[in-house]
């Protein structure tokens, strides 16, 4: 087994930067074990996987996916406040659009997802009992719509902003050493 990589234990001079680092990362890998948690009970729904009650099944990923979206914007506000800056001066990334992945695509996906998730749960909540199985199809493909981008969003961070973040805590490390 491997030791676990973590920034503040492999810095040489622990920052504030190496805490932020490691908790957005803890915070990420978090968030994508409820993500796939909650977008696999969507699918298993949407295919019809087990004797599950509708309205209960609605109820639920309504409130998971709202508790997911919160822990998310918390996680993007401290990426914003705490990371992004840095890493923007560092690596010459801003908030443009571009043609490259960049913290401007990370926000839109994230707009994205949101939409989707605003779109699930507030036509989940105006239908109460009058849902069907139609309507439940609908709703939950705009879930696995939010998962997709999600996943994707994840992804980007994971490839984009924590490789910058942990190059520039190398840097650190080099000027100090």
């Amino acid at each position: 087994m491997g030791t676990e990589h973590t920034p503040v234990a492999e810095s040489a001079r622990p920052t504030e930067l190496a805490a932020v680092l490691e908790r957005m990362e803890a915070e990420h890998a978090e968030l994508s074990d409820e993500l796939e948690k909650w977008s696999q009970t969507a699918k298993d729904f949407a295919e019809g996987a087990g004797e599950i009650s509708l309205l209960r099944t609605i109820s639920q990923l309504r409130e998971r996916t709202s508790i997911f979206m919160a822990r998310l914007e918390a996680h993007l506000k401290r990426g914003r406040s705490e990371l992004f800056p840095l890493v923007g001066v560092y690596a010459g990334t801003d908030l443009a659009p571009s043609m490259n992945p960049s913290l401007w695509g990370l926000d839109k996906n994230y707009e994205l997802a949101s939409r989707y998730v605003l779109s699930f749960q507030r036509e989940s909540e105006e239908a109460g009992s009058f849902l069907n199985l139609e309507i439940a199809q609908e709703l939950l493909s705009h879930l696995q719509q939010a998962a997709l981008i999600l996943r994707d969003y994840l992804a980007m961070e994971q490839n984009l902003l924590f490789p910058l973040a942990e190059d520039l805590l190398t840097d650190i490390d080099y000027l100090f050493s």
